[in-house]
């Protein structure tokens, strides 16, 4: 994203920033452990400020999450709101690739289970899914995520909730408890 962000505002506050960011992802790794974590903190604050760099995490979460969770719904003929709230979660959590733990992996064991959506019933169909994504979270085949992952069962738990009370549509206002902490949602 920061990236992106620099060739579109290539004197932004973030751009001396690029090469160590680029240094471990051409390795495959997330660690950022290299930058400067207060000065990294204080030029995201003062990006944040600039309409452009918040169109491009809006355009960056679109290309990487949003729209590859949307295909996911449309091909496992997934229509609900709810429903397709729960893979766009899963998308960013797990991501969209080829991966074990990986969205269209958790579609295919949840089509496996029940048959597709409209095969087994939208409702029936979400509810294995929240099942194998559960299953997938306190068990993933990535052990780098397991720790984290055990702790955020209750992001599924909560759509299950809402699942439970019939609101498909996510017709508002509803609440929503997750983590301890309940929100009413308009």
């Amino acid at each position: 994203m920061v990236r992106a962000y620099t060739g579109l505002v290539p004197d932004n506050p973030l751009a001396r920033f690029v090469p160590e960011l680029e240094r471990p992802a051409s390795a495959g790794s997330g660690d950022t452990g290299g930058l400067p974590e207060a000065e990294y903190v204080e030029a995201w604050k003062a990006a944040a400020q600039d309409p452009a760099f918040r169109r491009v995490q809006d355009e960056q979460v679109d290309s990487r999450y949003f729209d590859p969770a949307m295909r996911q719904a449309d091909a496992a003929g997934v229509t609900s709101a709810l429903a397709r709230a729960e893979l766009f979660d899963a998308s960013i959590q797990h991501g969209n690739g080829s991966e074990y733990d990986a969205l269209p992996a958790l579609v295919a064991r949840t089509n496996a289970r029940v048959g597709s959506a409209s095969q087994a019933g939208e409702q029936a169909w979400l509810d294995a899914f929240f099942d194998v994504r559960a299953d997938d979270l306190t068990n993933p085949a990535d052990s780098d995520t397991a720790e984290e992952w055990r702790k955020s069962v209750d992001r599924v738990e909560a759509l299950r909730r809402i699942a439970r009370t019939g609101n498909y549509g996510l017709d508002g206002p509803f609440t929503v408890t997750a983590f301890g902490s309940g929100y009413t949602v308009s």
